[in-house]
């Protein structure tokens, strides 16, 4: 494949969030060697520095990691972190986090829709909340916003990386394709890659302008205090197979302003 062909992305309907766990199941050691060896340049270098640079300030007693995956951030948030709670919707994603990472006293694992973890928390409300590349990859944005929120305490901190809304349509080549409209939502299918290594596996994602995201967050309470565009210095460059013309992905953080009260509402 030449560096800038990319694999077919295709719009897809009627997906489930069992068809989304079977897929992320699927590519989930795959995903934890990827990740672990630091093959994965963009999460080694770009996305988790700014996740962690991000969190300066924020409130990190309890920690809730949306998305975890295999556990990767979520070892790293450990080291800032007096206690860190990470959930995914993949049980086997789940399954290698509690395996791998088993030796961390700071750190639990809970296999779940984090709606159906929000609703089932009894514990203490956590202070702040990390969403690495996840807010693109749900279903219902709204509905898991809305979960982070009831999660936090008032005056939490979400930070949350996603793909770049508008240059990742033109990374990956389908910003000119004629069923792609910027600002409609449109669930994508396509060949789960990273810059060193595509694999077979397909995933799903969901194209949202950027204004999907900042409406629904303000719709469930958070202010936007931070948002940047990161992107790799000259010495990071050299390493991908391809120079980066553009930002890829985006990172904002989001003060959580409901009251006590609408929280246990």
């Amino acid at each position: 494949m030449h560096p800038r062909e990319k694999p077919q992305v295709k719009p897809v309907f009627g997906k489930s969030v069992d068809d989304l766990r079977t897929e992320w199941d699927r590519i989930a050691l795959v995903r934890q060697q990827q990740m672990a060896t630091g093959n994965d340049l963009s999460y080694q270098h770009v996305l988790l520095p700014s996740i962690l640079e991000t969190l300066d300030g924020c409130e990190l007693t309890r920690v809730l990691d949306v998305g975890c995956g295999t556990g990767e951030p979520t070892k790293a948030l450990a080291t800032i972190s007096e206690w860190i709670v990470g959930v995914d919707v993949s049980r086997r994603s789940i399954e290698i986090a509690q395996s791998v990472q088993h030796q961390l006293p700071n750190v639990s694992f809970y296999a779940d829709t984090v709606e159906n973890f929000a609703r089932k928390w009894t514990g203490p409300a956590f202070t702040s909340a990390v969403a690495n590349m996840t807010l693109m990859t749900c279903l219902n944005l709204r509905s898991l916003v809305g979960s982070i929120a009831k999660l936090l305490m008032p005056g939490g901190h979400l930070v949350a990386s996603i793909t770049h809304p508008w240059f990742w349509p033109h990374y990956w080549q389908y910003a000119n394709a004629d069923w792609f409209r910027y600002d409609k939502e449109i669930v994508l299918e396509a060949p789960f890659g990273i810059s060193k290594d595509q694999t077979h596996y397909t995933t799903t994602h969901v194209h949202r302008p950027f204004s999907s995201y900042t409406q629904t967050l303000s719709e469930m309470g958070f202010v936007i205090d931070r948002i940047f565009e990161p992107y790799p210095n000259e010495s990071i460059q050299s390493l991908y197979p391809e120079r980066w013309d553009f930002p890829r992905f985006l990172v904002f953080r989001a003060i959580s302003q409901r009251s006590t009260l609408q929280r246990s509402g």
